[in-house]
């Protein structure tokens, strides 16, 4: 159902925190009480290079940029579907050359290792340890660190994990002729 309300939405041009306000007031009106879902939405313009991050109770996106430490893209709101009303913020960045944007669900972050959930700081950390390779090295590496981590292989939530990273040979501006 969400997944169909965001197609209807990018039809109109929407920003995304009409997006997700769309779909916030579909699951408020349908779903069971108590039952909500967690989204994190973004939308990259590639020529331009700006993506705008929106979010509802979704761990936050990481950004990764080439020079200075990592940071979140702390984007604060309630899952969809839960409060009657709520506000989503919207984070509009411009990728660099060479940065990256990795988006991550609860269940990499979740996951129980040796001494409890995850957690964020330790993800944050290993992410932070892996080099600039492309998005697939990238992904592996990460992916054999959580294998590593995590005490059962036997998921309790979903793992999904999305890598972006602005390529220094497609980063250039657009240019008119």
């Amino acid at each position: 159902m969400a997944k169909a309300l965001v197609r209807r939405e990018l039809i109109h041009d929407s920003p995304p925190e009409a997006i997700l306000e769309s779909i916030h007031q579909v699951l408020r009106n349908t779903i069971k009480p108590r039952r909500m879902m967690t989204c994190c939405l973004g939308l990259l313009d590639p020529l331009t290079r700006k993506v705008a991050f929106t979010n509802a109770g979704h761990p936050f996106p990481f950004l990764f940029p080439k020079i200075f430490p990592p940071r979140l893209l702390d984007l604060t709101s309630s899952p969809l579907g839960v409060s009657k009303k709520t506000q989503f913020a919207t984070e509009t960045i411009t990728l660099e050359p060479g940065e990256r944007i990795i988006l991550l669900t609860e269940g990499v972050i979740e996951a129980l290792g040796s001494e409890g959930p995850l957690g964020m700081d330790s993800v944050k950390k290993i992410v932070s340890q892996i080099p600039f390779f492309p998005p697939e090295k990238t992904w592996e590496l990460f992916m054999a660190w959580h294998r590593n981590q995590v005490l059962s292989q036997t998921k309790e939530d979903d793992i999904t994990a999305v890598f972006i990273h602005c390529n220094e040979e497609h980063a250039r501006p657009p240019t008119l002729s």
